[in-house]
């Protein structure tokens, strides 16, 4: 099943024997003496054949060429090493080390290009980034990351050649892009592959007339003398005419359900290649359940959609909490089919579902969700504290409700012309221990006691933001202590906190702790990452009386818990650190982005009024701010996608396949608002990302 990640790698199953090489200069850096530590360009001490990649003054940070007899263990006679960026030391590297060797090769059209190396860590973990250039280093036609372990290890890819790098000489880099850890490297080789083979089907599927097929390109006029493709272990189609540049291979007879092995081996007169791959055939091409993520209202309509793909279903029993709703027996249910039930008066909480199919050839098929229900508790707002952020001029940041002005401390900061305020970020929250931090994030300094206070057992706090960048745990705001008391960052010692990223991953979070470093509230958080200068308003509630937490952004309730963590009373919150900016911890970045509104209440806002205070900020025409996906479902080659959208106006829907590289791409366009579920084909790639943006 094709999963929504990020791969970590770029790998391929092509195996080339007697391929053509590529000659590359010292190779296995046996040539000339040990380089140690500055690079590999050192007067009088020169690496063969290697230079040094983005040198600063000249030298790389530690990289070079040890013997067999370092302690670290190289893989045959010398080998290389190269240590990671270190952008913020002195003086600093902004790049991870890395060495290239241009070759005499010149790029043909068509060429595809087999690369080979041995590599390992010898800090355990590490990351190299392989790239293929013609003329200069700066001129890149492919690349791709391999992680590495403490062991050494054959690695490789395959890079083909692009329009642009026709002509020019061929080169390769090597550069340690990994956040930490030393990379090693040996045995560099470069192949000319003789053939391009593309296979199919991969993955997962269910459909029973799939054809397994192989295309195999003559790409590096190879002559050409046969082909052969297996499955399973046995030949099931060839060709040995020895003539033509493209030929097919293929299999149309019905597949069984499991796992199946195919390789295809093409000969040419002087080489032989093998791509061996593996898919599976299961049951069912899709079962879709709904719903899906946190709902408002304590009555809904359990459905499953199954799609029964080339498996009879016979029967089908409907579950909710371990309760039977509804049982189907039906030896002629539709090739599609759809089993419902409605339910209402649910209580507020987490809820199981389960469909159970019995069918064949594979027997019983279950398939489980979960959602959750959270409803109005009927506890009127009254806001106590609210702060828009409109003073325009000074340190003071006037409280227009309440007596909790606060002071902006810090020089990193500045006035938005229509209101806000834009705190600029830089550095960790201890840097302010010592009381100054000139080149430290601005954060904004409340009363002490403005939570403990609050006597009424429901509190919501509402904010408006905009993060301009992604720094780790970095606090919109955080009320409570720390270990070391008054003003100083350490460990959170009793605090509620909304983050605007869960460490790096981007999405926020909020979470509330007791004096005695007990996690009160199991941690809310929005599963779905958002992007910088973005507008997000985000209510957090709060109500120890019935043991209910619900977190909304933009207008949705993403995630809540219910009577599941001990209650604990704001008013035993030791705050005597409220901050909005900084963190309890030490080592928790400050905020980088922009504040436009913060706002306390007393009582429950419940979601009908969540949503409203969210069209408020986001009222007009087109929204102006992003839908938010409440969930992602692949089946086969079908990916199910749900979202809700309550502004007016109109939405698209877009996809990525990788994250760090080129622009999002429109599947969809013109979607109206409101709360919607679609269906879309897989992009066919390892990876994909979807967000949903107004238009």
């Amino acid at each position: 099943m094709k999963k929504l990640c990020l791969a970590a790698a770029v790998l391929f199953s092509v195996v080339s024997v007697q391929a053509v090489l590529v000659t590359l200069t010292n190779a296995d850096f046996n040539i000339g003496g040990n380089a140690f530590p500055q690079g590999f360009d050192i007067p009088g001490n020169d690496v063969v054949g290697w230079q040094n990649l983005y040198p600063v003054d000249g030298r790389l940070r530690d990289a070079g060429v040890e013997g067999s007899a370092a302690w670290w263990g190289t893989y045959e006679g010398n080998s290389a090493f190269m240590q990671t960026a270190n952008p913020t030391g002195t003086p600093a590297y902004p790049e991870g080390d890395g060495a290239f060797n241009l070759t005499d090769f010149e790029i043909q059209e068509g060429n595809v290009f087999d690369i080979g190396f041995a590599a390992k860590s010898w800090d355990g973990a590490s990351q190299w980034t392989v790239s293929l250039f013609y003329d200069d280093p700066a001129n890149v036609f492919g690349s791709f990351t391999q992680a590495v372990t403490g062991a050494w290890v054959l690695y490789s890819g395959r890079i083909e050649a692009t329009p642009a790098s026709v002509g020019g000489i061929l080169g390769i880099s090597f550069q340690n892009t990994a956040a930490s850890g030393m990379a090693n490297l040996d045995e560099v080789s470069i192949n000319l592959a003789p053939f391009a083979i593309t296979v199919s089907p991969t993955g997962d599927l269910s459909d029973p007339a799939a054809v397994v097929e192989a295309v195999i390109d003559n790409i590096n006029n190879s002559v050409f003398v046969s082909a052969t493709l297996s499955l399973d272990g046995a030949i099931v189609d060839s060709d040995n005419s020895g003539v033509g540049t493209t030929r097919t291979l293929s299999y149309t007879d019905p597949l069984s359900l499991g796992v199946h092995t195919g390789q295809v081996v093409a000969v040419s007169s002087t080489e032989a290649m093998t791509n061996t791959w593996t898919f599976t055939m299961e049951p069912f091409h899709s079962i879709t359940t709904s719903p899906r993520g946190w709902l408002t209202t304590n009555g809904t309509e359990l459905v499953a959609v199954i799609d029964e793909g080339f498996s009879t279903v016979d029967s089908a029993e409907m579950y909710l909490d371990d309760v039977l709703l509804t049982s189907t027996l039906d030896r002629t249910m539709a090739p599609t089919t759809t089993v419902t039930a409605a339910v209402s008066g649910i209580a507020d909480g987490l809820h199981s579902a389960r469909i159970i199919l019995s069918g064949s050839p594979e027997g019983l098929v279950t398939n489980d969700w979960t959602f959750g229900t959270y409803t109005d508790v009927a506890k009127p707002t009254a806001v106590i504290h609210h702060w828009d952020f409109n003073d325009g001029t000074g340190t003071n940041v006037a409280d227009l409700v309440g007596d909790a002005d606060g002071s902006i401390i810090g020089a990193n900061y500045s006035w938005i012309v229509d209101g806000g305020i834009n705190l600029n970020g830089g550095g960790n929250s201890d840097g302010w221990n010592s009381g100054t931090n000139a080149t430290g994030g601005a954060y904004i300094d409340l009363p002490n006691g403005m939570i403990s206070a609050i006597s009424d057992p429901a509190v919501t706090i509402e904010v408006v933001f905009e993060r301009n960048a992604i720094t780790s745990w970095a606090r919109v705001w955080d009320f409570g202590n720390s270990t070391n008391g008054e003003d100083q960052s350490a460990n959170g010692a009793g605090y509620w906190m909304l983050a605007a990223s869960q460490s790096l991953n981007g999405n926020a979070r909020t979470e509330l702790q007791d004096g005695s470093a007990t996690v009160v509230d199991p941690i809310p958080t929005d599963p779905n990452p958002y992007e910088n200068s973005v507008l997000m308003h985000i209510v957090v509630v709060y109500d120890s009386t019935d043991a209910r937490s619900g977190f909304f952004v933009n207008g949705v309730l993403v995630d809540a818990q219910i009577s599941t963590f001990t209650p604990f009373l704001l008013s035993a919150l030791p705050d005597v650190n409220n901050w909005i900016g900084r963190s309890q911890w030490g080592g928790d970045a400050m905020f980088n982005g922009k504040i436009y509104d913060m706002s306390i209440y007393t009582g429950v806002m419940n979601p009908g009024e969540v949503a409203a205070r969210y069209r408020e900020f986001a009222s007009g025409g087109a929204p102006t701010v992003p839908p938010v996906l409440q969930y992602v479902q692949v089946n086969g080659d079908e990916v199910t996608l749900s979202w809700t959208a309550e502004d007016t106006g109109t939405y698209s829907l877009l996809r990525k396949t990788d994250l760090s590289a080129g622009s999002w791409t429109p599947v969809l366009e013109g979607l109206p608002s409101g709360n919607l579920t679609t269906n879309v084909t897989a992009s066919g790639e390892v990876q994909e990302y979807y967000k949903v943006l107004g238009e």
